[in-house]
């Protein structure tokens, strides 16, 4: 049967007609609108009086009446008691003790207050803290261990003693802290000793060993703290502030390229200053010579004294922020008195002598800080208040009662120390180099002369030279003429029996190199004739040395087979002694003179020295070539 139809049929049959849908409607209509169904419903849901009255009964019995006891109880106890119940004898005791403990409480709550709220006002340093990073810079280079060889192929922390090697083509970079910089050319072995941040004590012995190769360094601490120092095979090579090239194989060759360097050598100390070199060998006289022109000029040397300028800037710039980060509220700020009264009452809660002198050293040390960050943001005047609050802090230290004592003597240096040494590579013209000035100056006004008042005076005006040193380096005569007549006064601080060596024979060769440069300056620098006459007295002897006549260069030749054939007989004996004679004359402007000279008179007997004087002269006929 087609479906079709039959569901057209059950379709029919299932839907109601239109009259029952009207009766349906309209029967819904009248239940809604029927409001005796609602009442009905409110009257069943609503509870009777007497329903309302079991339940309050029932609520009222399972009420506890100990509850109102305790509260009569507890009022009992902190009402006052009737004068007739209290015992004379021991109502004023209660009272006593009870005053004692709230002055007890009050005085812990402040000491408490006293040691956490400075940390709250103080802002945390957002400058990170230095390290040794080793950072190859070229070619590979390799961390040696006692059988292996391990690649060096990122930047990382030296975080105890290490040895480097470079390969043909490597190089790597040491910064250590804000002390020291030393950059390894290729070829190169060296193995750090000494991992501590000036001026920390050291371990003993070198800072690091340069078994072989070549090796540049860059020094950032003050004279008075301990150096850098490089052991090799021939000696020992210290600096402080300065940059130096050591060159180690058979021999050491040393240069110094800025300030200076102390050299050890078989017992003997050697002072090399900016301009100079000299060569060591096991049982040898070292003889110190001038740097040539081409030397400075070569590609390694030019390169890491440009190098060294970045460097010096950007670990200047981060000594300022670190002190700046560490300042925490200023002066400037509204809160800074709440800061100070913190301060005081910390003192006066610091009964230990040691510890109070401890806190206040904290505090004069907040006082850089602040100077440090108000620089930064120009408030000169405060920066200055800050300063002399600083020194006068420490001078206070240093003459109350008590402190003459070894332990404040050592604290006061200690601090001293650090002071200057964190703002060592902060250079003249710099925003920071009163903060320098104020440390230095602060350790001459000690009256037990922590840092003596003329050696302060007499870095600080070294400072001032190496600024004048640079710009006649960078072609700035006109400054470096201004910088003169500013110190030419304070020049004779640099003279006298008194100034160390090392100072005295720095400060010249700077006012050397001014003069020199003076002689002939550069077209379009006008020169004060009354300046290069005061000049006048710094000049070497000679620009160009006079050639040497036959009859001196005879005599040279006589003294050398004097001294190496008239008394050695062994071919031991007259090789060590011959060599350290051409060591000697190396380097004289009639040095193939001598040598030409000097070569028949060793042919045909002592053939194997005749062999050293002509490689000699290969090597000196090669670099005029070039």
């Amino acid at each position: 049967m087609p479906l079709d139809p039959a569901l057209h049929r059950l379709r029919n049959v299932l839907t109601p007609s239109t009259a029952a849908r009207s009766r349906a409607r309209a029967q819904v209509r009248e239940r809604i609108a029927r409001p005796a169904f609602w009442a009905d419903l409110h009257t069943q849901l609503t509870p009777t009086e007497a329903s309302r009255a079991r339940v309050w009964r029932r609520v009222s019995a399972a009420m506890s009446s100990p509850a109102v006891g305790l509260l009569d109880q507890l009022r009992d106890t902190l009402a006052p008691m009737a004068v007739g119940h209290l015992t004379p004898v021991f109502a004023p005791v209660r009272h006593r003790e009870m005053h004692w403990m709230r002055w007890v409480a009050v005085a812990c709550v402040l000491v408490l207050v006293v040691q956490v709220v400075p940390l709250a006002l103080h802002v945390s340093p957002t400058v990170a803290a230095s390290s040794i990073i080793v950072r190859p810079t070229g070619g590979q280079a390799y961390v040696a261990h006692i059988a292996t060889l391990e690649p060096l192929s990122a930047e990382q922390s030296m975080e105890m003693p290490m040895r480097l090697k470079t390969a043909a083509d490597g190089s790597v970079t040491v910064a250590a802290y804000d002390d020291y910089v030393a950059r390894l050319d290729h070829d190169t072995d060296a193995e750090w000793h000494d991992l501590s941040d000036r001026p920390e004590p050291a371990i003993g012995g070198p800072t690091l060993t340069l078994w072989s190769g070549r090796l540049w360094l860059q020094g950032l601490v003050p004279s008075h703290v301990r150096g850098i120092t490089v052991a090799t095979s021939a000696g020992e090579i210290t600096v402080h502030e300065g940059s130096v090239d050591i060159a180690a194989g058979a021999t050491v060759k040393v240069r110094v390229f800025d300030r200076n360097a102390t050299i050890v050598h078989d017992g003997r100390t050697i002072t090399l200053v900016a301009g100079e070199w000299t060569q060591l060998w096991p049982y040898g006289l070292p003889i110190v010579k001038p740097i040539a022109d081409r030397e400075v000029a070569d590609a390694w040397g030019s390169d890491n004294i440009s190098q060294d300028a970045w460097h010096r800037r950007e670990v200047a710039q981060w000594q300022q922020e670190r002190r700046a980060a560490q300042a925490g509220i200023l002066p400037t700020s509204t809160f800074y008195p709440a800061k100070r009264a913190l301060e005081a009452v910390s003192n006066l809660t610091t009964f230990d002598p040691a510890a109070r002198v401890q806190r206040k050293l904290a505090q004069a040390e907040t006082r850089l800080n602040e100077a440090a960050a108000l620089l930064q943001q120009g408030e000169d005047d405060e920066a200055a208040a800050s300063m002399a609050e600083y020194r006068t802090t420490l001078v206070a230290l240093a003459t109350e009662e008590g402190a003459d004592n070894a332990v404040t003597q050592f604290v006061l240096r200690q601090a001293l120390a650090e002071d200057t040494a964190g703002l060592a590579a902060v250079a003249p013209g710099e925003d920071a180099y009163v903060l320098k000035q104020t440390a230095f100056e602060a350790g001459a006004a000690l009256p037990q002369e922590t840092l003596g008042g003329e050696q302060v005076t007499r870095v600080l005006l070294l400072d001032q030279l190496r600024a004048l040193h640079a710009a006649v380096l960078a072609g700035d005569l006109a400054a470096a003429q201004d910088m003169y007549l500013v110190l030419q006064p304070s020049l004779a601080m640099l003279t006298g029996d008194d100034v160390a060596p090392v100072v005295s024979k720095e400060a010249h060769a700077i006012l050397r190199a001014l003069a020199v440069a003076l002689q002939t300056p550069p077209e379009g620098i006008v020169v004060d004739a009354g300046l290069r006459d005061a000049l006048a007295s710094y000049l070497p002897a000679s620009l160009e040395p006079l050639p040497l006549s036959a009859q001196e260069v005879a005599g040279i030749v006589g003294g050398i087979l004097d001294r190496t054939t008239g008394i050695y007989e062994t071919e031991r004996g007259l090789t060590n002694s011959f060599s350290r004679e051409l060591q000697l004359i190396r380097g004289h402007s009639d040095e193939v003179r001598i040598l030409q000279q000097l070569l028949p008179n060793l042919l045909p007997r002592y053939d194997f020295l005749a062999y050293y004087v002509d490689i000699r002269l290969r090597e000196l006929r090669r670099d005029r070539l070039q």
